[in-house]
Protein backbone atom coordinates (compact mmCIF):
# COMPACT_ATOMS: atom_id res chain seq x y z
CA UNK A 1 0.00 0.00 0.00
CA UNK A 2 1.43 3.71 -1.00
CA UNK A 3 0.81 6.36 1.41
CA UNK A 4 1.65 9.82 -0.66
CA UNK A 5 0.51 13.16 0.26
CA UNK A 6 -0.53 15.30 -2.98
CA UNK A 7 -1.55 19.30 -3.34
CA UNK A 8 -4.34 20.63 -4.87
CA UNK A 9 -5.12 24.48 -4.61
CA UNK A 10 -5.07 25.19 -0.77
CA UNK A 11 -5.65 21.73 0.03
CA UNK A 12 -3.20 19.00 0.65
CA UNK A 13 -4.82 15.32 0.46
CA UNK A 14 -2.91 12.25 2.74
CA UNK A 15 -3.77 9.47 -0.06
CA UNK A 16 -3.55 5.70 0.66
CA UNK A 17 -3.46 3.91 -3.23
CA UNK A 18 -3.06 0.18 -4.14
CA UNK A 19 -3.72 -2.03 -6.95
CA UNK A 20 -4.12 -0.94 -11.09
CA UNK A 21 -7.30 -0.71 -12.81
CA UNK A 22 -10.48 0.75 -12.12
CA UNK A 23 -10.59 3.21 -9.71
CA UNK A 24 -12.21 2.81 -6.14
CA UNK A 25 -12.97 5.85 -4.37
CA UNK A 26 -13.13 5.26 -0.72
CA UNK A 27 -14.71 8.06 1.37
CA UNK A 28 -14.61 7.81 4.96
CA UNK A 29 -17.28 8.90 7.39
CA UNK A 30 -17.09 11.84 9.28
CA UNK A 31 -17.68 13.33 13.02
CA UNK A 32 -16.50 12.03 16.30
CA UNK A 33 -14.63 8.14 15.91
CA UNK A 34 -14.04 8.92 12.48
CA UNK A 35 -10.43 7.10 11.50
CA UNK A 36 -9.89 8.69 8.17
CA UNK A 37 -7.90 6.88 5.29
CA UNK A 38 -7.27 3.60 8.11
CA UNK A 39 -11.48 2.88 8.36
CA UNK A 40 -10.17 1.10 4.89
CA UNK A 41 -7.05 -0.33 5.44
CA UNK A 42 -8.14 -4.31 5.37
CA UNK A 43 -10.31 -3.08 2.06
CA UNK A 44 -7.54 -1.96 -0.02
CA UNK A 45 -5.24 -5.03 0.03
CA UNK A 46 -8.33 -7.62 -0.58
CA UNK A 47 -9.00 -5.36 -3.25
CA UNK A 48 -5.95 -4.17 -4.64
CA UNK A 49 -5.47 -7.16 -7.28
CA UNK A 50 -8.68 -6.29 -9.30
CA UNK A 51 -8.97 -2.16 -8.87
CA UNK A 52 -7.21 0.69 -8.28
CA UNK A 53 -7.89 1.58 -4.43
CA UNK A 54 -7.72 5.11 -3.55
CA UNK A 55 -8.80 6.39 -0.04
CA UNK A 56 -8.16 9.46 0.94
CA UNK A 57 -8.19 11.66 4.53
CA UNK A 58 -10.72 14.27 3.95
CA UNK A 59 -9.98 17.96 4.81
CA UNK A 60 -9.68 17.96 8.76
CA UNK A 61 -8.58 14.47 9.32
CA UNK A 62 -5.44 12.77 10.21
CA UNK A 63 -3.16 13.60 7.87
CA UNK A 64 -4.51 15.91 5.40
CA UNK A 65 -4.95 19.79 5.84
CA UNK A 66 -6.81 20.87 8.76
CA UNK A 67 -8.35 24.47 8.11
CA UNK A 68 -7.87 27.53 10.16
CA UNK A 69 -10.23 29.03 10.54
CA UNK A 70 -12.20 25.87 10.27
CA UNK A 71 -15.74 25.76 8.24
CA UNK A 72 -18.85 26.92 9.81
CA UNK A 73 -21.53 24.30 9.77
CA UNK A 74 -22.29 21.12 7.86
CA UNK A 75 -22.82 22.66 4.44
CA UNK A 76 -19.07 24.45 4.26
CA UNK A 77 -17.37 21.07 5.12
CA UNK A 78 -18.85 19.52 2.80
CA UNK A 79 -18.15 22.13 -0.01
CA UNK A 80 -14.62 21.69 0.94
CA UNK A 81 -14.85 17.39 0.89
CA UNK A 82 -16.33 17.70 -2.51
CA UNK A 83 -13.96 20.59 -3.89
CA UNK A 84 -10.94 18.38 -2.52
CA UNK A 85 -12.36 15.65 -4.07
CA UNK A 86 -12.51 16.59 -7.42
CA UNK A 87 -9.54 18.54 -6.91
CA UNK A 88 -7.51 14.95 -6.62
CA UNK A 89 -9.54 13.46 -8.64
CA UNK A 90 -8.54 15.87 -11.62
CA UNK A 91 -4.60 15.51 -10.24
CA UNK A 92 -4.50 12.15 -10.94
CA UNK A 93 -6.70 12.54 -14.26
CA UNK A 94 -9.02 10.52 -13.36
CA UNK A 95 -12.80 10.77 -14.80
CA UNK A 96 -14.98 8.28 -13.47
CA UNK A 97 -14.60 6.19 -10.26
CA UNK A 98 -16.43 3.66 -8.02
CA UNK A 99 -17.50 5.20 -5.49
CA UNK A 100 -17.30 3.27 -1.70
CA UNK A 101 -18.70 5.15 1.49
CA UNK A 102 -19.58 5.10 5.21
CA UNK A 103 -21.39 6.76 7.51
CA UNK A 104 -21.90 10.59 6.06
CA UNK A 105 -20.26 9.51 2.85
Amino acid sequence: MERTRLKTGIVETSLCRQGAGDPVLFIHGSGPGAGGQSNWQLALPALGDRFLCLAPDLVGYDQSTHPDPAPRGPREWMRLWVDQLIGLLDALNIEKVHLVGNSLS
